[in-house]
C-alpha cells in the first residue's frame, strides 16, 4: 500500500463521490470519517514520538504507519484539503466537532485553533461555496461558529446544528453562546432546521422565526415572550415545532388562565405533563403547547391526532 502521509485520499473511496464527512478533534488526535453511498473510510490522526501515527480502518482492514518529524493535526489537514477541494457533489451531512475533558482543555484549544484556522482557509480557497445539507459544528463559542459557515453554501443548507464542545457536567448552566453575528450570516438565514445544544441563548423572537423546526435553550421565558414568539411562529406556513428548554418559566400558569385547564398526564416520578389544544386557520390543524418539566414544546399537527376527550381552544 502507498504511504498514507503521500497517498491521494480519495483513492480510498475508489474515487467515489463523498456524502458523509465528520472531523473529530481530541487533545491528542483527529478522527476522520469519509463516506460514499458503498463504502466507509475512518482515519485517525495521532502523536507519536517520531511525528505523527496515522490508521486507516476499512471495514474489518486496519493499516498503520508513522510520519517522520510531522504534526499530526497538519496530516490531517492536508488530507481533509484534498477531501474538501475536490468535493463537487452536495454533502449529505457535513460535521466538525471538538471533544474535550476540563483538564485537556488548553493542549485541545491549540490542536482546535490550528485545525479550524485551516479548515477555514481550505474552505475560502474553494472556487464555489461547499455544498451541505446538514452542517453540525461543536465548539466552545460562537467565533468558532463564525469562522466555518459563511463558507457554506447557503442554497443547500437546510440544518444547522450547534453543540457545545465542553462535556455536559462542564457547562455552567447553560453557557451563553453569542449569536449576534451567526444570525446576521445567509447561511443562517437560509437554513430550515435549527439545533443549539448545550448554549443557551438571548430569547430574541426574530431570530427563530422562519425556520420549520427549532430546539434552543433560553435562560428564562416570559409569558409575554412565548405569546409573542407563538404569534409569529403562527404565521408560518412551514412551521413545524419549536422545543424550548428553560432554566426559569412564568408561563404554564398564565397559559392555563388564557386557554383552561389542560390535558395531560404524570408520569411514574410524578412529573406532569400538560397540553393545550389551540385552532388555527386551517381546520385540518391545530396548535399544541406542552410543558413538561424544564421544557416547553409548541407546534402544529393534524387535528385527527387530538385525543377524543381533549379540548380545542
Amino acid at each position: 500500500m502507498e504511504s498514507l502521509g503521500e497517498t491521494d485520499i480519495l483513492s480510498l473511496l475508489n474515487n467515489q463521490p463523498i456524502t458523509r464527512i465528520h472531523i473529530r478533534l481530541y487533545s491528542d488526535y483527529i478522527s476522520l470519517f469519509l463516506a460514499s453511498p458503498e463504502k466507509e473510510v475512518a482515519i485517525d490522526y495521532e502523536k507519536h514520538p517520531d511525528g505523527s501515527a496515522i490508521t486507516v480502518f476499512q471495514g474489518k482492514e486496519k493499516h498503520s504507519e508513522v510520519v517522520n518529524n510531522s504534526y499530526f493535526a497538519h496530516v490531517a489537514c492536508q488530507h481533509i484539503q484534498t477531501v474538501l477541494i475536490n468535493q463537487s457533489s452536495s454533502l449529505d451531512e457535513l460535521a466538525v466537532v471538538m471533544l474535550f475533558k476540563l483538564d485537556e482543555k488548553r493542549e485541545l484549544n491549540q490542536c482546535g485553533k490550528y485545525t479550524f484556522e485551516k479548515l477555514k482557509e481550505i474552505l475560502k480557497s474553494r472556487e464555489c461555496l461547499l455544498k451541505v445539507d446538514s452542517f453540525i459544528v461543536t465548539v466552545t463559542d460562537g467565533y468558532q461558529v463564525l469562522q466555518l459557515l459563511p463558507h457554506i453554501c447557503s442554497e443547500s443548507l437546510r440544518r444547522l446544528t450547534i453543540n457545545n464542545a465542553k462535556e455536559p457536567n462542564q457547562q455552567k448552566s447553560e453557557e451563553l453562546l453569542d449569536m449576534e453575528e451567526i444570525v446576521k450570516t445567509m447561511q443562517y438565514e437560509k437554513a430550515k432546521e435549527l439545533a443549539i445544544l448545550g448554549f443557551a441563548i438571548e430569547p430574541m423572537v426574530e431570530s427563530l422565526v422562519g425556520f420549520r423546526t427549532v430546539q434552543v435553550a433560553v435562560k428564562s421565558i416570559s409569558f409575554e415572550w412565548f405569546m409573542e414568539l407563538k404569534k409569529s411562529l403562527g404565521e408560518s406556513s412551514n412551521f413545524e415545532f419549536i422545543q424550548l428548554r428553560f432554566l426559569e418559566a412564568d408561563i404554564d400558569q398564565l397559559i392555563e388562565a388564557l386557554y383552561g385547564f389542560p390535558s395531560g398526564e404524570t408520569d411514574q416520578l410524578g412529573h406532569k405533563r400538560r397540553q393545550w389544544f389551540l385552532k388555527t386557520s386551517d381546520p385540518k390543524k391545530v396548535d399544541s403547547i406542552i410543558i413538561f418539566l424544564d421544557n416547553v414544546l409548541y407546534s402544529r399537527m393534524e387535528s385527527s391526532r387530538v385525543p377524543d376527550d381533549a379540548q380545542i381552544v
